[in-house]
């Protein structure tokens, strides 16, 4: 549902930043840090911000950790029919309404992250998008993504979003190339964004609807992070991890010396294969999710790899449905109120995976007792990520630490439809370049829903191209394994000795280089 939100006219009150920060004091502290933050380019506390944002657990986790800075997206997308002036007209009319987007970053005192949210401006759009000439094709485009030029754009303290828009000899069109942190958007919100942009290329004189603002949600997050709802969320992340410092064995890929993101072209591995299997188990099963069963094969393979009793990663969730712990009681008098799925920045959460793969059991008691834990997962995914950490590590096991590690170590984004389809505009390439030792992005396409669409990333200072393609094979055999009806009664140990087989062939992953 939208709804139809009052926009701030100037910067937050002085009760606004007291109530925020705490004190007079500390709000009187902030403002001088954000006026400095956005003087250096030419913008003012009085005449451009127009809200502080605080930003929640997950994206302080990734902050402090440095996950997150290598996390850029440069995303190429074609606006066939439409002229440069048209584009840049309609991308300034979407990021008015989406302005997380453009916004800046700034630490307070305590070293919490904050997002600073500017007015609309020329000054603004000057800034964050810039005419970068002609390309002669779109091949032009998607390799501007992958070689994006300026990797100083879209980085602390912001603006957080830069775009370089060409015109196209080959299609005598506009393109784009947005280039943009992770902090400012997450698949959900990066959707909205370009439902946006795509009305104003279609209908220009159109205005476009408001969406949640993004404060609401954050303001909510941070003011009940304490409440009981989160705290029995924390308790069932640090209750389910309490021993994950034992299984330091379990991560992989291993990482001998610090991770690197690939500076080599491509950026990645892309990957795609059918699963009809899918279909007899959502028929005879049908609450097991294809996620689910691509994480019951990446859980196969990575203990084939590491010979573990245990697989270990991190899965994103997108946790758009409603407002985290808000009490039943006020919810129940304006429901509408605390829908989530329109709100304009990211939302998304990250959760530790800690599978146990006895080899006596069953391959669908795998995949049934996976997608069990995949719903409190998702319950529970909005937990106070410090409070989780905090209580992991409270009696001096590391196992806080060892769920950041885990994080850094390999992941799986799971997207379903992927960003959408469009008329006006098309997504014709994805670039980021990660200094994680695995990542999935992965989702669900086909004319019968059917097929696995994966893009991968990977460390390269201690992994490669090849130990990818090996892995990513190895999980499609697991996929096709794990759908194939015959194989459902069979234990996760005949999975293993068919996938050592299928090994005996080829050159040993771990002698790869």
């Amino acid at each position: 549902m939208h709804r139809s939100l009052v926009k701030p006219s100037g910067p937050p009150s002085q009760d606004e930043m007291n109530i925020t920060f705490g004190s007079q004091d500390d709000a009187e502290k902030m403002k001088e840090l954000i006026s400095k933050t956005v003087e250096v380019k030419g913008f003012s506390w009085l005449n451009d911000v127009t809200s502080v944002i605080p930003a929640y657990d997950y994206m302080q986790v990734l902050l402090e950790s440095e996950l997150i800075n290598s996390w850029n997206f440069a995303i190429a997308i074609m606006a066939d029919g439409s002229s440069t002036q048209q584009l840049r007209a309609a991308l300034e009319k979407a990021l008015g309404n989406n302005l997380l987007l453009v916004s800046f970053y700034v630490l307070d005192q305590y070293q919490n992250p904050h997002y600073v949210t500017l007015k609309p401006s020329g000054r603004l759009w000057d800034l964050c998008i810039l005419d970068h000439g002609s390309v002669k094709t779109s091949a032009d485009v998607q390799q501007l993504a992958i070689q994006y030029p300026h990797r100083e754009h879209a980085t602390v303290p912001g603006p957080l979003f830069r775009c370089l828009i060409v015109h196209v000899e080959e299609t005598k069109s506009a393109a784009m190339v947005m280039y943009v942190h992770h902090i400012v958007q997450d698949a959900g919100s990066t959707r909205l964004f370009y439902e946006d942009l795509e009305l104003a290329l279609s209908h220009p004189l159109k205005e476009l609807r408001p969406h949640v603002d993004y404060k609401a949600w954050a303001d909510s997050y941070i003011a009940l992070r304490h409440s009981p709802a989160a705290t029995t969320s924390v308790n069932y992340h640090a209750k389910r991890l309490s021993d994950l410092h034992l299984h330091k064995d379990g991560l992989y890929p291993p990482a001998a010396v610090p991770r690197q993101a690939i500076t080599e072209d491509p950026d990645g591995l892309d990957y795609g294969f059918d699963a009809p299997g899918l279909l007899d188990l959502k028929k005879a099963h049908p609450k097991i999710i294809a996620a689910v069963v691509l994480k019951a094969a990446m859980a196969l393979v990575n203990v084939n790899r590491i010979g573990y009793t245990h697989a270990l990663f991190n899965n994103f969730e997108a946790v758009r449905t409603r407002f985290p712990f808000i009490p039943v009681s006020l919810e129940a008098l304006k429901p509408e109120a605390y829908e989530a799925a329109n709100v304009n920045g990211p939302v998304m959460e990250g959760v530790c995976n800690l599978i146990e793969v006895p080899r006596s059991e069953s391959a669908i008691s795998l995949l049934n007792r996976m997608q069990a834990e995949q719903k409190e997962l998702t319950k529970h995914a909005h937990a106070p990520l410090r409070r989780v950490i905090e209580a992991l590590n409270a009696n001096g096991t590391g196992a806080g630490d060892m769920m950041v590690e885990t994080h850094r170590t390999q992941f799986l984004t799971w997207i379903p439809g992927f960003l959408g389809e469009y008329e006006r505009i098309r997504v014709a390439q994805i670039a980021i370049r990660c200094a994680a030792g695995l990542v999935f992005v992965a989702g669900l396409g086909g004319p019968t829903a059917t097929t696995y669409m994966i893009s991968m990333r990977w460390d390269v200072a201690n992994y490669s191209r090849e130990k990818t393609q090996v892995f990513v094979d190895d999980v499609k055999f697991a996929v096709l394994w794990l759908t194939a009806k015959e194989n459902w009664d069979a234990p996760i140990s005949k999975f293993l000795e068919e996938l050592n087989k299928t090994q005996e062939t080829k050159v040993d992953v771990d002698a790869i280089q």
